[in-house]
């Protein structure tokens, strides 16, 4: 028997590489956390400007898709710890601590499910 000419076929084995709107994601993720973790080991580390624009940028885009999707939106494993930050703005107005409490408990029903994944964006 003869043995198969392979010689034109080609394996790929090379990874796929992130597009630069993954990277600039990717980048923004790496701020807020880092402008999240300056804030929390600070006791007054919302004074800083920069610090305090970036987190609350975050924050109001996390928001908007909780209200964009009030029934369906789970906040990705970045998201959350920014929204739980803010927690203190959610007190007061039933309806936003209603759909907060809902968001809340989207996010650790799947972030608790196996096999879990993070959703796509």
């Amino acid at each position: 028997m003869e043995t198969p000419n392979t010689s034109n076929y080609t394996t790929s084995t090379s990874t796929s590489t992130p597009t630069p709107q993954a990277q600039q994601e990717s980048l923004k993720e790496m701020r807020v956390a880092q402008a999240l973790e300056t804030a929390r080991e600070s006791s007054d580390g919302l004074s800083d400007p920069t610090t305090f624009d970036v987190i609350s940028t975050a924050y109001e885009a996390i928001w908007a898709k909780i209200r964009a999707q009030p029934d369906s939106y789970t906040m990705t494993m970045s998201e959350f710890p920014v929204f739980n930050f803010f927690q203190h703005l959610h007190k007061g107005d039933p309806e936003v601590e209603l759909l907060a409490r809902e968001a809340t408990a989207r996010f650790w029903a799947c972030a608790r499910a196996p096999g879990y994944e993070e959703p796509s964006k």
